[in-house]
């Protein structure tokens, strides 16, 4: 039954839980018989797939040509994908026009490939796509049981549909070096975005400051807010931009002493329990979710603070300076709940099992009609998309994206949809 998994990937990020969890998994898929290809964006300004090659070059990929910047382009450039790795199943992350290939590909072909997404975090709008997409998706996952229940208590996939994958993780390679002395070392890992909060990580350096706290923060991210991150940091703070896997194993977690996350809601935070694993404390918020997956728990495996209280945050970080018994203590315990719940082989299993069931299951087909506010260009009116797309590639055809709606993600689910799943969403959350 083994056959072919199509990841379609954003390459605007290089680094994050997403991409992380995904390239753990391709070879743990390849070692029970599966073969995963990743289906790399290409854009005119904003999606590089050299830079995702050069950050995981053990990667089979497939270039997704959408330089046009043209929706017809990127439909086309997907279905090219599609046929190149002879998918069996797609999983899209979060990019819509894949949803709508494979959604459209299944209502009007045989033998067309499977729909598989999955629920890395509580996202109003990427619930709001799922949603409006369930009729066609054919397996769900969630990277823990809360998000699992999300995705059929909110998102309406029928729960013979859905399983729960926790994310794996690697153990650590290189052994803990401890601080003999100096400032606490402290990293945020991660996404440069406004769900992720990271420009509490000024604020915290000025709290630890204020509170004599000798520290030093790393940021190993990338995203819209970083210019506005650099211009608020002081000299404690240390942007490098993104890193590898491989790197944070072998140059980062073993130089921390904890790792720090401020967002309001998370599915699993996949460089925090990677953290974990290689002994360094993690000092979160206490975002949506935590509670029920019980990873973190405060004073047994981390320590954790109110959303924004950076105070508290920096009480945390200076009892963790002051007192290397209480690091000692929170790191060994972090490690082993890491180690004796979240492995790789476990994650490699079960999800192998679900893409066993996707297959055997009945296809699910719907017609899904979603008003993208776009006419037809003129040029397709005249020749058809595939004629027009041809015309504008032979010219080099380039239109002007200004942002990553070059190819886009939950875009159009953004405003009232995005809305009303968000507070449906902080309903099912009390």
């Amino acid at each position: 039954m083994p056959g072919t998994v199509l990841f379609t990937t954003f390459t605007c990020y290089t680094i994050g839980g997403l991409h992380s969890r995904q390239a753990r998994l391709a070879p743990l898929l390849a070692s029970r018989g599966w073969k995963a290809v990743f289906g790399l964006a290409w854009g005119h300004r904003f999606n590089n797939p050299e830079a995702f090659r050069k950050a995981y070059p053990d990667l089979e990929t497939v270039l997704m040509d959408g330089r046009t910047g043209t929706r017809s382009g990127r439909l086309l450039a997907i279905r090219k994908a599609i046929d190149q790795s002879r998918a069996d199943i797609v999983v899209p992350s979060d990019m819509i026009d894949a949803f709508d290939v494979v959604a459209t590909t299944k209502a009007t072909r045989r033998g067309a490939p499977r729909l598989v997404c999955g629920l890395t975090g509580f996202h109003p709008d990427y619930m709001a796509m799922i949603k409006w997409y369930a009729p066609t998706i054919d397996y769900a996952f969630g990277v823990s049981t809360l998000t699992a229940r999300a995705l059929i208590d909110l998102c309406d996939i029928p729960p013979e549909r859905v399983a729960a994958i926790p994310t794996g993780v690697a153990p650590a390679i290189v052994k803990w070096k401890d601080r003999k002395s100096g400032p606490i070392r402290l990293a945020y890992i991660g996404r440069l975005v406004a769900d992720k909060r990271p420009l509490d990580i000024p604020l915290l350096s000025k709290q630890l400051h204020d509170r004599g706290v000798p520290h030093v923060i790393h940021v190993y991210g990338e995203g819209e807010l970083k210019s506005e991150l650099a211009a608020s940091a002081s000299d404690a703070v240390h942007l490098h931009g993104p890193i590898s896997p491989e790197r944070l194993y072998t140059h980062v977690y073993p130089n921390l002493d904890a790792a720090l996350i401020f967002s309001p809601a998370e599915g699993n935070p996949n460089a925090l329990m990677e953290a974990m694993a290689n002994g360094v404390v993690p000092v979160c918020s206490d975002y949506a979710g935590r509670f029920e997956q019980g990873i973190i728990r405060n004073g047994e495996t981390g320590l954790v603070f109110p959303v924004g209280d950076l105070s508290t945050a920096a009480r945390h970080i200076q009892s963790l300076a002051s007192d290397k018994n209480l690091r000692t203590r929170l790191a060994s315990t972090a490690r082993h709940e890491i180690a004796a719940k979240h492995s790789l082989s476990a994650m490699g299993d079960a999800f192998v099992d679900m893409l066993n069931h996707t297959l055997t299951a009945e296809p699910r087909v719907a017609s899904i009609n979603l008003d993208r506010g776009r006419p037809r260009s003129r040029l397709e009116s005249l020749f058809g998309a595939r004629i027009a797309e041809t015309i504008r590639r032979s010219v080099r055809y380039r239109y002007p994206h200004h942002d990553l709606e070059e190819w886009p993600s939950t875009e159009v689910f953004r405003g009232q949809r995005e809305i009303a799943m968000k507070n449906r969403l902080l309903q099912w959350l009390q």
